[in-house]
């Protein structure tokens, strides 16, 4: 619910858009997120209870318990949602009750204001149920064989898909572009994305990385520990946003979308 002066901050669907879990339940994402443990009362156990008075001290207690894990994991999700906040230039409110696609939207909607650019409209219902008929390759996986395996290497590429979209230039204004020099052409499909001046959004996705970097700089250096936390608030909710380009432009809402 809304109530003006307070933040309705909204932690089940926090939770569900960052960490990926098999349940959600109050103490699944308890014991997840801060490895501690609360009792669990069922809807049969609790209807019996109101049936009998001495019975209530039981469930006192667990509504203690679910108020203080609520309360804590609250102070665990609710700075990055801050951040993000601060990043996007919309309320907790709103960026806590979000899709990815809307907060990538809305920064890319921030950004362009301040650089003077129109931003293209949204779909009409027609082009939306269009999109919603197009498929896409998304970003390749590989099958794992079973068996026990050694000599294990482990590779980790520093934002990956943000990197690949800046270095090779692609964005819905760059691609298979009218008049263009320069072209870089992705592999098996062919589609050229030219490389005469920066893609809107790979620019912004290439600050995003650089400001990324700066603010890890930032933790090594830092020593004051709440400090170190509140940055590692930050560099996460950038990091957040930054992966979630590649599936915004084949998200079929999206003012900036490209289904290739």
């Amino acid at each position: 619910m809304e109530i003006k002066g307070r933040i309705h901050f909204d932690l089940f669907l926090v939770v569900r858009r960052t960490i990926n879990l098999p349940t959600y339940t109050l103490e699944a994402v308890y014991e997840a997120v801060l490895g501690k443990t609360k009792s669990k009362l069922g809807a049969e156990e609790i209807a019996a209870i109101w049936e009998t008075e001495e019975s209530m001290k039981k469930l006192a207690q667990y509504s203690m318990e679910d108020a203080r894990a609520t309360y804590e994991l609250g102070k665990e999700f609710f700075p990055m949602e801050a951040e993000l906040a601060k990043l996007i230039g919309q309320s907790v409110w709103d960026v806590s009750r979000s899709s990815t696609g809307n907060l990538v939207e809305w920064y890319l909607l921030r950004v362009a204001y301040a650089r003077n650019e129109l931003a293209p409209n949204k779909p009409d219902e027609e082009e939306y149920k269009r999109r919603l008929r197009t498929t896409y390759l998304g970003g390749y996986v590989k099958e794992p064989e079973k068996g026990l395996w050694e000599n294990i290497i482990y590779l980790d590429f520093r934002s990956l898909y943000p990197s690949i979209i800046v270095i090779h230039n692609v964005s819905p204004d760059t691609l298979e572009k009218e008049g263009c020099k320069n072209y870089d052409v992705a592999p098996i499909v062919g589609y050229r994305f030219c490389k005469d001046f920066p893609g809107f959004i790979p620019s912004i996705l290439g600050d995003l990385i650089a400001m990324r970097q700066d603010i890890k700089k930032k933790m090594k250096s830092t020593i004051d520990p709440i400090e170190k936390k509140m940055l590692d608030y930050r560099q996460r909710a950038i990091k957040l946003l930054a992966n979630s380009y590649y599936g915004y432009m084949g998200y079929p809402k999206a003012r900036w979308y490209s289904n290739v």
